[in-house]
């Protein structure tokens, strides 16, 4: 499961903007619970404010997973929390939960860091062009999946050439 929140500014509040994958109310949950999601102690908040990715390789033995139980109830064994950042501010984050322990080694942090940073220049770049466009809700949702889609599918074709999507 992989999703896109947006954090409001010297606040605890998410914005859910992307989701994809199982979650079984995963999502809704963290989203009801905004401050055990960037709190002081969580893995996604710390990397919110280190502004860097944190890697969990085993939700199993690292209680800073917001909502661990239910994370572990999910089958997930390992996650990534990635910031999002736009000029000098962190914006949201985007985190990706796997089923496997262990999933995210050297090289798919720096593939998904990489992904991050176009993520983080797309967004800034639209909300430099809000005032002019002036999105709805479900407007800036597609945006944003539209956005992650592209970095992806460019990253992953730039690590590997031999891929075709």
């Amino acid at each position: 499961m992989a999703g896109v929140g947006l954090t409001v500014a010297d606040t605890t509040s998410v914005i859910p903007v992307a989701w994809s994958g199982h979650d079984a109310g995963h999502v809704d949950e963290l989203m009801r619970r905004p401050a055990e999601v960037l709190g002081e102690h969580s893995v996604i908040g710390k990397a919110v404010r280190l502004r860097k990715e944190i890697v969990v390789n085993r939700i199993e033995s690292e209680p800073r997973v917001a909502l661990q139980e239910r994370a572990l109830q999910q089958g997930y064994g390992s996650m990534i929390a990635l910031p999002l950042i736009s000029e000098d501010a962190v914006i949201g984050f985007w985190v990706i939960y796997e089923a496997q322990p262990g999933f995210f080694g050297t090289e798919e942090t720096r593939l998904l860091s990489d992904i991050a940073a176009d993520i983080s220049f797309a967004l800034d770049y639209i909300a430099k062009r809000i005032p002019e466009m002036q999105p709805t809700y479900v407007q800036m949702q597609r945006l944003v999946h539209t956005t992650i889609q592209t970095a992806f599918s460019n990253a992953v074709i730039e690590h590997d050439p031999r891929v075709r999507l």
